[in-house]
């Protein structure tokens, strides 16, 4: 299934950066793919899970409703990032189970990316367990909220911006531009005149 992933053992990982995305994209496809596979696991390391001053308590309660739950933790999603997103893919293989497990770090991208807020809390229990800070922030995977990411997609498909490099196309340019705003001008003052001289405007 992945190349660089030693066959016969029951637990094989994989930390990816932008280095070796494309490697782990096709890793984890095969998995996929794979007709011994049993189930996907998901998990995530975030840069915080509850705000400051906020008790773990109120994140979390026995009396929450599903709507509760849900809005506190949309709420908590919503604020903080994501440093790794973890996702393993269980195999099935005679007696037993192998998992296949991607580490990814992400990092927003660029300066279309979102700001980053940082729990203490959380970046101290992340540090002490092994969290390589350098690699998030100088080799994360860049990504895109899904909004912004469609907006980009909408930009690409946008022809670029033509470029009149001689003088005479950019005056002759200039000149039919003039032309045609002065015709739009005059055609929107005559609609307008022909409504309030029209009498069948008038009776409607």
């Amino acid at each position: 299934i992945c190349a660089s992933l030693k066959k016969g053992r029951r637990k094989d990982t994989m930390d990816v950066t932008r280095a070796n995305f494309e490697e782990a994209l096709a890793c984890l496809e095969g998995a996929l793919r794979s007709a011994s596979l049993a189930f996907v696991s998901i998990d995530e390391e975030m840069t915080g899970i509850n705000f400051a001053q906020q008790d773990l308590g109120e994140v979390s309660s026995w009396e929450d409703t599903t709507r509760d739950r849900y809005e506190k933790m949309r709420l908590i999603a919503s604020n903080f990032g994501i440093v790794q997103l973890g996702v393993t893919a269980w195999l099935r293989e005679a007696r037993v189970m192998r998992a296949v497990s991607l580490n990814i770090y992400v990092f927003p991208s660029g300066a279309d990316g979102e700001d980053v807020l940082l729990s203490p809390a959380a970046v101290e229990f992340l540090d002490g367990h092994g969290m390589d800070w350098a690699t998030w922030l100088s080799k994360g995977v860049p990504f895109l909220a899904q909004d912004t990411s469609s907006e980009a997609q909408q930009q690409q498909l946008l022809p670029p911006p033509m470029q009149l490099r001689r003088r005479d196309e950019a005056d002759f340019a200039q000149r039919e531009t003039k032309r045609v705003r002065a015709w739009m001008s005059s055609s929107s003052s005559s609609s307008s005149s022909e409504q309030l001289t029209n009498p069948q405007q008038r009776n409607r």
